[in-house]
């Protein structure tokens, strides 16, 4: 149903509501009215796409930037998470992959300082989470190789697609053990290194980026 505009809250009010700037004296009320409202939904909605925009907008990357000590050297593409760089470690001389994170929140954060405790052949390692001004990014193994949907393009024989499977069900057993749940298992976050290994990656991110987002 249409709300009474007269007692919608101020656009100021609408603003703060979607940034999370509320506590929840304040935010309970308000956002069981814009339950009830068309109109402050609309607002809402298109206050949280631009809201959205800007984050993504300030969070993007570029050659050459530097985030802590890491430095960008070249995109390897964009998820659900945001762009993924391949960058220098100049501490200890090695490719690392980068994550740009669109949302940054604790939730995310306790969630990779979680995968960051996990240390098995079929997870890829995440080495550490850090923000750079807006931005918050995470550094992981560099895996050489496709993903599980890029591999299987090629015919495969059934022993080799059974072992990829076992593979990366050691992988997510190990996680289960460690108290994590991937929560977005499909071929994009199997990894199969060129040097055969088989890796499972972004253990509950990408899902719990879109959660957060959403949320926005």
């Amino acid at each position: 149903m249409a709300g009474d505009l007269l007692d919608c809250p101020s656009a100021d009010e609408l603003a703060a509501f979607v940034a999370g700037e509320l506590d929840t004296a304040d935010g309970g009320p308000l956002n069981a009215h814009v339950d009830g409202c068309d109109e402050c939904r609309r607002v809402v909605s298109a206050l949280a796409g631009e809201q959205q925009e800007e984050v993504a907008a300030s969070t993007r990357g570029v050659i050459g930037d530097r985030l802590g000590r890491f430095t960008l050297m070249r995109r390897l593409g964009e998820g659900a998470m945001g762009e993924v760089f391949a960058a220098h470690d100049p501490e200890l001389d090695r490719e690392v992959a980068i994550k740009l994170l669109r949302i940054s929140s604790e939730r995310l954060r306790r969630e990779a300082r979680a995968m960051a405790r996990l240390n098995h052949p079929n997870v890829v390692t995440v080495y550490e989470l850090g923000t750079d001004g807006r931005r918050a990014f995470c550094a992981m193994e560099l895996v050489d190789g496709k993903t599980l949907r890029g591999w299987l393009v090629t015919p495969r024989a059934w022993r080799e697609v059974l072992e990829v499977a076992v593979a990366a069900g050691r992988g997510l057993q190990a996680a289960h053990a460690a108290g994590l749940v991937h929560r977005d298992v499909k071929p994009e976050n199997v990894l199969i290194a060129r040097d055969g290994r088989t890796l499972v990656t972004d253990f509950g991110l990408a899902k719990l980026a879109q959660d957060e987002t959403a949320r926005a």
